[in-house]
């Protein structure tokens, strides 16, 4: 059973006005609406603010995975492979399409 992000600890989930903001320890890391999606890790590069990340992205249909190689954080869109050459880097404030 996977644990939902709004009853993970230090994480809440907020939505207003079509947009939705995933909160982790007061940061906003992910930020949506119908048709963009903003990330950030506010500087807390850890494995922990990692996986809130994608599992926003599992649980609201998002379409991204975020990885790591390298100590350097990589942004891959769904359909491509977990690779360099196919991902963007990672940077706090990244704009993706919402697929």
């Amino acid at each position: 059973m996977i644990v939902k992000l709004k009853d993970k600890g230090y994480t809440k989930v907020l939505s207003q006005d079509g947009r939705t903001q995933v909160i982790y320890h007061g940061s906003v890391i992910v930020c949506f609406n119908s048709n963009k999606v903003i990330l950030s890790s506010h500087g807390w590069r850890t494995s922990s603010t990692k996986q809130r990340i994608n599992q926003a992205s599992e649980e609201f249909g998002l379409g991204f995975t975020v990885y790591q190689k390298n100590w350097n954080w990589y942004v891959n869109c769904k359909g491509g492979s977990l690779d360099i050459a196919s991902s963007q880097v990672f940077h706090d404030g990244i704009e993706l399409e919402r697929v």
